[in-house]
């Protein structure tokens, strides 16, 4: 995650899908200082996890990170393909 703004932020997972199956169990959230980069470990839930993951689509909630107020509610959708 790149954290190009002069903002301390929060991100969380707002939504996904791995296989093109909905998601609910993904384990995600993070912070980044103003002008930082991080690298994370996003998980998901033993019971939703497929076998094999072909491809994977997250939208994310992005927060202040000293007052927690939403800065972007939900972002578009990313998908990833394997």
């Amino acid at each position: 995650m790149a954290n190009d703004t002069d903002k301390n932020i929060s991100v969380s997972v707002a939504s996904g899908s791995v296989n093109g199956k909905e998601v609910n169990d993904f384990y995600y959230g993070s912070d980044a200082f103003a002008g930082k980069r991080s690298i994370d470990l996003l998980s998901i839930g033993e019971e939703e996890r497929p076998e094999k993951i072909e491809s994977l689509t997250l939208s994310f909630s992005i927060y202040d990170w000293d007052s927690g107020d939403p800065i972007v509610e939900k972002t578009e959708p990313a998908t990833v393909t394997f």
